[in-house]
């Protein structure tokens, strides 16, 4: 185990090492460290981070897993995950005292909203580190910002049809609880669901850009958020095969949550 370990170490190229470290910098950052190098060091750097990109999925997990070791989990996404969940502990307390009238479906809506609170950042723990920073990352493209503004107006369409805005109806009148479904329908909820559904769930079928796992997933999405009839399913697959369609583009998870967020916000205003 130990000898095949250190010869798949050993096999790993140095220039695919460094192309995977130049996919990780953010663009501001390439740009500062290309003043201090030569235009051939510039492209000879782009060129190790194409073939990176083009390598088989198998091989391109040999040099991630390699790379990886050369980092370690921060202390600090502990202290977030706790922090969220005593947090949102003392705001389920908060909300059944000062809100006590609430109606039990409502409560339900501001605890699942908690809920999932608390699990967006456990979500991103489930990552190593050098992989939050390929999926969290932002590289600015152009037609990225276009795609994702296409899905941002497909999704308030899309959720304006399935009138998600009736959730906001419970709790009208109930301050705490209306900021509390806005913050997590807003942040919370895109960030998990996006995690789950659009890497972590796909990554189960197939290699990546893993089509049918997108598709699968997609399916799931629909069905997780308990549809009344088969045109609210459709609505929500629908919505999710377009959030799938941006993270297989852009190879982010960034651009899918800011469409998905936004679009939940101005639902949830109106």
């Amino acid at each position: 185990m130990w000898t095949r370990r250190s010869e798949s170490r050993r096999a790993v190229e140095p220039r695919a090492l460094a192309g995977l470290y130049w996919s990780l910098l953010p663009q501001a950052l390439r740009r500062q460290t290309a003043r201090h190098l030569t235009a051939q060091e510039t492209d000879a750097l782009f060129t190790a981070k194409d073939q990176y990109r083009s390598m088989l999925p198998d091989r391109r997990r040999q040099i991630e897993l390699q790379f990886g070791s050369i980092w370690h989990r921060q202390a600090t996404a502990g202290i977030w995950r706790w922090g969220t969940a005593f947090a949102a502990a003392a705001l389920m307390v908060w909300n059944s005292v000062e809100e006590n009238s609430l109606s039990w479906t409502a409560r339900l809506l501001v605890y699942n909203g908690l809920v999932l609170a608390v699990l967006a950042p456990w979500a991103i723990g489930w990552f190593p580190v050098w992989q939050r920073r390929l999926l969290l990352g932002v590289e600015w493209r152009w037609e990225w910002v276009f795609s994702s503004f296409l899905v941002y107006i497909a999704l308030l369409w899309l959720l304006i049809e399935i009138n998600s805005s009736a959730l906001a109806g419970p709790v009208r009148g109930f301050v705490l609880s209306r900021w509390i479904i806005l913050v997590s329908g807003a942040l919370a909820a895109p960030l998990f669901e996006e995690i789950v559904f659009r890497q972590l769930l796909p990554s189960l079928f197939g290699s990546d850009p893993y089509w049918g796992g997108q598709v699968t997933a997609s399916v799931l999405f629909a069905l997780a958020h308990l549809p009344v009839d088969g045109s609210m399913f459709l609505l929500y697959w629908l919505a999710a095969l377009l959030l799938a369609l941006l993270r297989i583009q852009t190879g982010s998870l960034v651009w899918g949550i800011g469409a998905h967020s936004l679009a939940n916000l101005v639902v949830l205003l109106l």
